[in-house]
């Protein structure tokens, strides 16, 4: 009867443990998981690790291509960053990768995996390291508990480290995976960037070509025309009207030449900075399109030119902004504003058409569909991290909103 009740107490002792065991798991398992930074992931680890088994201190670190890195130490004094790297096929961790199974030693001191100028300093006398394994098997961090108050390490324990693991490893995996989305982004950010630069050269390029290149020829074509006009002035009627027709003709050509590389690229931009581009072609577009556009620059007179992506993204998205009065917003006027207000950039372009489809009647604020015009101006504004906002009431109007920040140091280098 005392053996059986024995038993009994004993069972119930150990299954009151394993669910607290459990419970804990589950309680890293959330702590972990709340969050995608690494430092704060291996922090967690090594703290709610060192408080479950019962441990005086403990380290945890990442694999990478060539080495282990421990970025993170607690002790009985809190957390620490001990940046300790190590090849990773030498000691106790080149162990455990081509292992990939947890070690254990109660005696440290004569542990061959453990040189004395590891275990001397850190007064090791028993250690317990994981391995934290991906989804392929293949170890990509470990976390190592050192010196069991009370005692040695149990089975148990190893148990309890090895569940610690596997929840580790969802969380360093997602929070990989995301640094991995990060950078990818940034990539594309870099890229898209460079791809813009690249359109505003060729565009810079081709303009250059039209009007120094076709131009000129398209000029000396006209005199040409003039000058046999001249010529056979007292001929036939006939071929003095062809003559004339040319030379109309050649006019209108060299006239869309000027506006094709104008629109290409204006060269007003660099030569006498940003009002006056904006205005000279807000100026072209009211006479070619009908539409009244007033532009107001309110600008320090001290800063004769912003940074060049500033400018040219200004520009540019004043163009497709009016190009969408023209075609869309059915508005016989278009407001152009541009100020310098706290280090930023601010452009405001509004008019007083018909608002963009698909905006309720209420007049709430709304973006607009997705469109190639408004994907390139936000992303214009996005490698210059700004912020793009379009407001559309209907039957009142669209009304654009850029602000592009401009540094300080950058500003007062433009002054001097």
């Amino acid at each position: 009867m005392v053996a059986d009740i024995t038993a009994r107490q004993q069972a119930e002792d150990a299954l009151r443990e394993k669910e607290t065991t459990i419970r804990s798991l589950f309680h890293i398992a959330k702590t972990l998981t709340k969050t995608l930074e690494l430092d704060a992931i291996l922090e967690h680890l090594n703290y709610e690790s060192m408080m479950l088994v019962g441990t005086e201190g403990s380290s945890a670190g990442l694999l990478s291509a060539e080495e282990f890195a421990c970025d993170s130490f607690f002790d009985r004094s809190g957390p620490k960053k001990s940046g300790v790297v190590w090849p990773p096929d030498a000691g106790l961790l080149g162990w455990v990768l081509t292992n990939q199974k947890t070690y254990l030693t109660n005696d440290a001191s004569h542990d061959p995996l453990i040189p004395p100028e590891i275990h001397i300093p850190l007064g090791l006398r028993s250690v317990l390291c994981v391995p934290v394994l991906g989804n392929q098997e293949e170890v990509i961090a470990f976390f190592a508990l050192h010196n069991k108050r009370g005692g040695d390490f149990r089975p148990s324990d190893v148990e309890t480290v090895e569940g610690i693991s596997k929840v580790a490893s969802i969380a360093i995996q997602n929070a990989l995976a995301y640094q991995r989305t990060c950078r990818a982004e940034e990539d594309l950010r870099v890229l898209s960037a460079e791809l813009i630069n690249m359109q505003d050269e060729e565009r810079r390029r081709i303009a250059l070509e039209l009007h120094e290149g076709l131009a000129q020829d398209l000029a000396a074509l006209r005199l040409s025309l003039g000058h046999l006009k001249r010529k056979m002035a007292k001929d036939e009627k006939g071929v003095a009207s062809i003559i004339s027709e040319s030379l109309k003709l050649n006019n209108d050509l060299i006239q869309q030449v000027r506006a094709m590389s104008y629109t290409l690229h204006p060269p007003h931009l660099e030569e006498v900075g940003l009002p006056v581009a904006i205005t000279s072609y807000a100026r072209k577009f009211s006479e070619r399109s009908g539409i009244e556009v007033s532009v107001r620059a309110d600008l320090p007179k001290d800063i004769s030119h912003f940074p060049r992506g500033c400018e040219i993204t200004i520009f540019r998205i004043i163009q497709e902004c009016l190009s969408n009065v023209y075609r869309h917003a059915h508005s016989h006027i278009a407001t152009v504003w541009v100020s310098f207000q706290n280090e930023h950039l601010i452009l405001e372009v509004a008019d007083r058409g018909w608002g963009i489809g698909g905006i309720s009647k209420t007049g709430t604020k709304s973006n607009p569909p997705p469109g190639i015009g408004i994907a390139s101006m936000r992303e214009r504004v996005k490698q210059m991290h700004g912020t793009f906002l379009i407001e559309s009431v209907t039957g009142q109007g669209v009304t654009v909103r850029v602000a592009l920040p401009v540094a300080t140091t950058v500003s007062r280098e433009a002054r001097n």
